[in-house]
């Protein structure tokens, strides 16, 4: 989101959000957060496949961007993840991981609710072999899913908390 305040017919307004005016662009980015390409937000209908769904147009567009050659990784939020989608940009041979929303998980038996009860750190998956998926399920500060056509949960590591000291003089 890009933020403006100003009037324009174009501004979106997203509630909840820390900048909840301004101009919405779909963007595609390194790992290092420059912007490869992008997109301007053109409305509720632009993006809409009927076979996957809402935001699939949007992300095999600006996949389209990408140079040819070397096989790429892409990362997304929440919106763009599904079981469906995961699977068509795997036919397309491009590796996708995502967060996931849990009614997008077609009926997929991980179970939240026993889960949010278990510790912290505490993780489920279900591995697909048919479509090579994989979804994964832990507790954080709540259960948080993520889903992959790439991906697998070995090797467990646990992560450790590196404190280091800021010698002020």
């Amino acid at each position: 989101m890009i933020p403006y305040y100003g009037k324009n017919s174009l501004k979106q307004h997203i509630k909840g959000k820390s900048i909840r005016f301004g101009y919405k662009q779909w963007v595609i980015a390194t790992p290092l957060g420059y912007a490869c390409h992008l997109k301007p937000y053109q409305g509720a209908g632009t993006g809409l496949d009927k076979q996957y769904g809402p935001g699939y147009g949007v992300a095999i567009g600006l996949v389209g961007y990408l140079p040819q050659g070397p096989r790429y990784h892409v990362f997304f939020d929440n919106f763009f993840t599904s079981l469906r989608r995961l699977k068509g940009l795997s036919d397309l041979g491009i590796a996708a991981t995502g967060t996931i929303r849990s009614n997008r998980t077609d009926k997929c038996p991980i179970d939240i609710k026993a889960l949010n009860k278990r510790q912290r750190g505490s993780f489920d998956f279900r591995h697909d072999r048919e479509d090579d998926l994989i979804v994964c399920s832990w507790n954080d500060n709540s259960v948080v899913t993520l889903a992959s056509n790439n991906d697998t949960v070995e090797p467990l590591t646990k992560k450790r908390k590196k404190f280091c000291l800021i010698n002020q003089t």
